[in-house]
């Protein structure tokens, strides 16, 4: 039998099992090795933002099993705002068991409940495809926009 999967916001001193998750989480979606100083550094920062948005921690048997982070974006055509899921992971020996479900069910039950959210996005690396799968089985689609980024190189 599946664990039971829980979801709660993350606090301050989990920032190292956040930094561990997605120090794992860039490696194995799109072979990246990530920085941990910068990345703890952003978790912190992000979690004294909470105008910005949540980051969330799932978990499961007493643990943290994964995590995501949920930033808010103002949509001026629907008057309200987009929940945009970041950085979501579970650990693997979780996975397939009902936990990213519990978490996308949490945010949904929010979205419904809540006048003024208008849904849930996000974006997905192309090579994710086990990701991308995951979404669609729970309802999501891709066939409305593309993502088009132009970022700043580090280094």
């Amino acid at each position: 039998m599946p664990p039971e999967c829980h979801v709660r916001p993350a606090r301050m001193e989990e920032v190292d099992q956040l930094c561990a998750f997605q120090v794992a989480m860039a490696w194995e979606s799109e072979g990246m090795r990530l920085d941990p100083d910068t990345v703890r550094r952003g978790i912190q920062t992000f979690l004294q933002m909470p105008d910005h948005g949540v980051y969330y921690v799932i978990t499961a048997e007493d643990k943290a099993v994964g995590c995501a982070m949920v930033q808010y974006e103002w949509s001026d055509w629907r008057a309200k705002r987009v929940l945009w899921l970041h950085s979501v992971y579970v650990v693997p020996q979780f996975r397939r068991n009902g936990c990213f479900r519990t978490f996308y069910a949490f945010l949904q039950n929010k979205v419904q409940s809540t006048p003024d959210l208008a849904g849930i996005r996000l974006y997905v690396d192309r090579k994710n495809t086990q990701a991308e799968a995951t979404y669609r089985r729970l309802g999501m689609t891709d066939e409305h926009y593309k993502l088009f980024e132009s970022m700043k190189s580090e280094g």
